[in-house]
């Protein structure tokens, strides 16, 4: 299969594992690749603290500091939770439980990021004590010849 954008004949899937943002930050992860990587999906913890109001997270993609592609999440998260995130293209919903612990969101199926973009966490409403974790990503890079 051939793709305008990567061509799959010579790619890997490659899984990060991003390390902790500090509490009440939001994630920013920049590939380490010198090459257009095609990202298929962002799993993510966000565990929140009882003093405010709702939050609302979305990942974006960032050439520096300015987005440049958005994918929110359904729903809104409320103190005192922890819910997984997972964003990948052609998925949403929410956990039918009770807890609504689980989100699923759609991220485009051409999220490519060209050398030097990031994927980032934004969080509406963060406070100190809310802590993102466990952030996975997984892409297809080029593989070297």
């Amino acid at each position: 299969m051939t793709d305008a954008l990567l061509n799959f004949d010579d790619v890997g899937l490659v899984t990060a594992n991003v390390p902790d943002p500090g509490a009440g930050a939001d994630f920013v992860w920049t590939s380490t690749e010198n090459t257009r990587i095609l990202v298929i999906s962002i799993r993510l913890l966000l565990t929140t603290d009882g003093t405010a109001a709702n939050r609302r997270l979305t990942v974006q993609a960032r050439q520096g500091p300015i987005p440049i592609a958005e994918a929110p999440a359904p729903g809104d998260q409320t103190a005192t939770l922890a819910w997984t995130y997972c964003f990948a293209p052609c998925v949403l919903g929410i956990d039918g439980g009770t807890n609504h612990s689980k989100q699923w969101a759609p991220i485009s199926p051409n999220f490519y990021l060209e050398p030097g973009h990031s994927v980032a966490s934004a969080v509406s409403n963060l406070v100190a004590a809310d802590q993102l974790s466990d952030i996975q990503i997984r892409y297809y890079q080029k593989m070297p010849r």
